[in-house]
């Protein structure tokens, strides 16, 4: 078997994984409009969703036109990186619980976590896929891949995570105008 359809094989498996964590995030985001939920800054959602669909794309292309050769030097160092990534995302999914989804919903009454990874940073899932992202198109040496989406990625989280504070602050200042 080659390198590259074995690599085609576990961008196959992402694929599975991310539409399993839509399938629970929709489930999760009704759950929190049905708890009085609110979502805030929809607008760069549909971005975030062809940036992750990019990558992927990106990186078969990239393997299979360019004709990229596997590099166990390159490999190895970045599956340790991609699975520091994935459990950094899966300790946020379990932590989060119903309140982790894809897109900013904010219930009344609800603070920002502090327990777990969130005691010594506030984006660990961010972190998570940073290092996914960056680390998992070199699994099979896809570099302009990786460079690219992880600058594209930077961009949109830097833009994400601003409107995520903004959405917490603002909200919270707005929960207790009401409150007192």
């Amino acid at each position: 078997m080659s390198s590259a359809l074995l690599f085609s094989g576990f961008v196959g498996l992402l694929v599975l994984q991310r539409f399993w964590e839509l399938k629970r995030s929709q489930q999760n985001i009704k759950i929190l409009l049905e708890s009085g939920g609110e979502e805030f800054f929809p607008r760069h959602y549909p971005v975030m969703v062809a940036l992750h669909s990019g990558w992927i794309l990106s990186m078969l292309l990239e393997v299979w036109i360019l004709d990229r050769e596997f590099s166990w030097q390159l490999a190895g160092p970045s599956m340790i990186l991609v699975i520091i990534g994935q459990g950094l995302r899966y300790h946020a999914i379990l932590t989060l619980g119903t309140h982790w989804n894809t897109k900013i919903v904010l219930v009344p009454g609800k603070e920002a976590l502090r327990s777990g990874l969130y005691r010594y940073f506030r984006h660990p899932n961010y972190l998570g896929v940073v290092l996914e992202i960056a680390f998992f198109p070199l699994l099979h040496s896809a570099i302009w891949t990786s460079i690219f989406f992880s600058i594209a990625n930077a961009m949109l989280l830097f833009h994400r995570i601003r409107c995520e504070e903004k959405a917490l602050t603002d909200y919270c200042a707005y929960q207790q105008v009401f409150e007192d």
